[in-house]
Parts: C-alpha cells; sequence; structure tokens
C-alpha cells in the first residue's frame, strides 16, 4: 500500500500492550450494528468463541489496527456497553464507488493462528453468517495499516474475485462460438482468467462479461454488475 502508516491520524502513539497483559482473541467489527438480528447473531457468535469483540465507530476507521489495539479500554466493548449508547456505526466502512454492492460490515480478528482462524470461519459458516462481512486477520503486515485502507482493499479483492467467479462461470456453461465475434469474446474472457494476479480492479472482468452477452446476444446471462 502507498499510505504511510504514520499520517493515520487519531489516536497519539501508544505504548505496545505488556507482555504480562498479553490479549487474547479480539474481534473488531465495522459497519455492523447488534440492533440488527443477523448482526447480533454474529456478534454473539464471536463472544461465545471467546474473542473480545469491539464496535468501531466512523471516527476509528482512520486509525491503524495497532492503534485500536493498544487502546482497546477507550472502544465500545460488545456485549458489555449498552446498545442505548452505540457509537456512530458507519452504515458501510468502504469508500469506494461499488460500496453500496459490497458486504456492508467489516470483521477484522486478532490473535488467531491459521488452525484456530479455520475453525473460527468454519463455525461462521455453519452458522450462515460467512456472507455478512469481508473478513481479515490482524497481522505483522496490515498491523500499522488504517482500518479505513484496509477495509478499501478488501472490498478491491472482493471486488475482482466476485467478478472472476461470475465470469468463469460464464464461459463454463457457453456454447461453442458459431461465429469470430463469439470466438473473440471468449478468447478474450479466457485470457483474462488466466491472469488474475494482474489485474488491479474488477473493470476488465466486467467488460468480458458485457462482451460475452453481446456476442452470444444473452444480457441476462452476463451478470456484468457486483
Amino acid at each position: 500500500m502507498r499510505q504511510d502508516p504514520g499520517q493515520t491520524g487519531g489516536l497519539a502513539k501508544l505504548n505496545p500492550v505488556p507482555a504480562a497483559d498479553k490479549p487474547g482473541k479480539r474481534a473488531f467489527v465495522a459497519g455492523i450494528n447488534p440492533r440488527e438480528p443477523q448482526d447480533a447473531r454474529l456478534l454473539d457468535s464471536l463472544v461465545a468463541l471467546g474473542f473480545e469483540v469491539y464496535l468501531l465507530a466512523a471516527k476509528d476507521l482512520s486509525r491503524s489496527l495497532r492503534e485500536l489495539d493498544c487502546a482497546r479500554g477507550h472502544l465500545t466493548a460488545y456485549p458489555a456497553a449498552a446498545t442505548a449508547s452505540l457509537p456512530g456505526i458507519p452504515a458501510s466502512p468502504y469508500a469506494a464507488p461499488q460500496a453500496a454492492k459490497l458486504p456492508r460490515g467489516l470483521l477484522l480478528l486478532a490473535g488467531l493462528d491459521r488452525d484456530s482462524l479455520n475453525l473460527v470461519l468454519d463455525h461462521l459458516r455453519e452458522q450462515q453468517l460467512s456472507g455478512l462481512a469481508l473478513k481479515a486477520v490482524v497481522t505483522e503486515h496490515n498491523l500499522d495499516w488504517p482500518v479505513q485502507t484496509l477495509a478499501n482493499e478488501l472490498g478491491r479483492e472482493h471486488g475482482i474475485t466476485t467478478a472472476y467467479v461470475r465470469l468463469r462461470r460464464q464461459v463454463k456453461h457457453l456454447p461453442e462460438p458459431a461465429d469470430p465475434a463469439q470466438r473473440q469474446a471468449l478468447a478474450a474472457a479466457q485470457a483474462l482468467l488466466g491472469n488474475l494476479a494482474e489485474l488491479s480492479d474488477a473493470g476488465p472482468l466486467l467488460e468480458a462479461l458485457r462482451q460475452l452477452a453481446l456476442a452470444y446476444d444473452q444480457p441476462g446471462r452476463a451478470e456484468p454488475d457486483l
């Protein structure tokens, strides 16, 4: 990321958590409202799994994960905080053109090893909660990213992945091309599918979906929107 973590603003620099006070599993959530039944189910599931759960307000999105983790005592804890005094929960933590089409919640998990992470994700899937939030694990790599920056990056990756899956599904179910326009559109789509790592946004994938729809005269199957 090009953003300088030192420019995050918000909390002043804080001392790291002492080793004797090393925290357990923590979950930081944004865009998730405990007054909504589905959101409350997610939060209660995290508490049941042994997480300290913190609700991020809009003002927290400019702060780094390191700052927030060190200042957990100043965040709104769930369910300890009364829902009558909720912070200003952002409707969506993503500052992106496709924000309205992204999952509206952000879930950041800290204090996990890989095995524990897999168990948590399996549990959320079993509870049919996996589609509610974009998820990330707090690591040394992203610890100094502002939450907003991480949310935008996750949203970008989500858009690319969603468009990729739709394009791959479309290509798989199309009949053999019958004319040059179809062959050209199909070849272009297949080339994109083979170079996912080089894509910086979902635009080329969505354009390939549109071109396939035009060439095969099947606009309903192209699903160009995320």
